[in-house]
């Protein structure tokens, strides 16, 4: 993976940062000079809602970590590469000095600039700092890193924890869990002490967090060891359509094919009938022999408990409404496909026809492979 192709990734990490930070301590900096205006709920509430917004808005794209020791924790449990975090340390870095650069800018007065100090002994300040970190980390992995939670309420989950953490530890510790939160300020305003706190503190507790995590989940009974050890190796994904006689099974064989060993492909329906022999010669057009595969049912998935990183319908929009959903998954797709039953005409004209749908599936999936493994947003239309 190259630097110039995940530019992108980087690049969002390093605006989340600077928004993260600039708001965050910009807020302590207003409240400072306005004798305390915003308030110290205020300061608490607009570190939790610019990280929900963030995580939103590029969570897809970077993850949306806006933090070091978070990042160092990813990489202890697989989530990240040891080749990337540099890049992700980088970025953050970079943020969040810019961010404190412009909060000295706009609030010259401010003698703090928005930097953690221990309100009480260091010792305090460093278990608080500890403990809040764990509990936040262990609240991300559970929203962000375990496949069956929903994805969706990550935003909400980690943005009101920061809250709430913040709420508590503010007045004691100033709540960081975050170094780059603290490095930044404290650099701009070049007011170092106490600062290897917020250096040390936060990235234990990450890395605790994380790995307290890991362990109350390796002994859920939800799933087995093997299926979560598949889920962990491989993104597993489930094309579902009304009949799983043609759209979802080209998908599924175009995915096997090129997405190779990264990715685990299935296929189901919500009636099943007979493969399409249209669908059938068009894969052989291509070398892709499907004549043999079953045609499933989707609520047979649901009751095998099976688990999926994505689920993606391929259903026309004259049928979307029928085309059946999957809950408990972290991404939802639809890519809208003509049904090659429907087709009139010569037996010529309809294999023409199925495969242009052939040819437009390959795309898309040609599409999605490379966005999966580039880090960026999957796509539906």
């Amino acid at each position: 993976m190259q630097l110039k192709e995940n530019l992108g990734k980087y690049a969002a990490e390093a605006i989340a940062t600077f928004t993260l930070v600039f708001c965050g301590t910009g807020a302590i900096a207003a409240n400072e000079i306005s004798g305390g205006a915003v308030t110290h709920v205020g300061v608490s509430l607009v570190f939790g809602l610019v990280i929900l917004a963030m995580i939103y808005s590029v969570g897809h794209i970077s993850g949306a970590h806006m933090n070091p020791a978070v990042s160092l924790a990813f990489t202890s449990v697989g989530r990240l590469s040891a080749r990337e975090l540099p890049l992700y340390w980088t970025a953050q870095v970079l943020g969040g000095l810019t961010a404190s650069g412009m909060v000295r800018i706009i609030f010259p007065t401010s003698t703090t600039l928005g930097r953690t100090t221990p309100a009480g002994s260091s010792a305090q300040s460093f278990i608080l700092e500890f403990v809040l970190t764990l509990i936040l980390m262990f609240v991300i992995m559970g929203v962000a890193h375990d496949e069956r939670a929903e994805g969706e309420m990550a935003g909400i989950a980690i943005g009101s924890t920061v809250t709430l953490e913040a709420l508590l530890g503010g007045p004691i510790s100033g709540a960081s869990m975050n170094p780059i939160r603290s490095i930044a300020p404290a650099i701009v305003s070049n007011h170092l002490g106490s600062l290897w706190i917020y250096l040390i503190a936060p990235t234990l507790g990450a890395l605790a967090g994380a790995t307290l995590y890991r362990a109350v989940r390796c002994k859920s009974n939800l799933i087995s060891t093997q299926v979560r050890e598949d889920v962990m190796q491989k993104i597993k994904v489930l094309f579902v359509c009304i009949h799983n006689s043609a759209r979802s099974q080209m998908a599924e064989a175009l995915l096997k094919k090129i997405g190779g060993s990264d990715f685990e492909a299935e296929s189901a329906g919500l009636e099943p009938g007979k493969l399409n022999p249209l669908a059938i010669e068009a894969m052989a057009d291509m070398g892709i022999d499907i004549s043999k595969n079953p045609t499933k049912r989707v609520f047979d998935m649901f009751k095998e408990g099976r688990i999926f990183n994505y689920v993606v319908t391929v259903c026309d929009e004259t049928s979307a409404e029928r085309c059946p959903t999957f809950p408990g998954v972290a991404k939802r797709v639809h890519w809208s496909f003509s049904d090659p039953s429907g087709f009139q005409g010569s037996h010529d004209e309809k294999l023409a026809g199925t495969i242009a749908v052939r040819n437009e599936i390959k795309a898309k999936i040609e599409e999605f492979v490379k966005a999966i493994k580039s880090g960026g947003a999957i796509a539906g239309r």
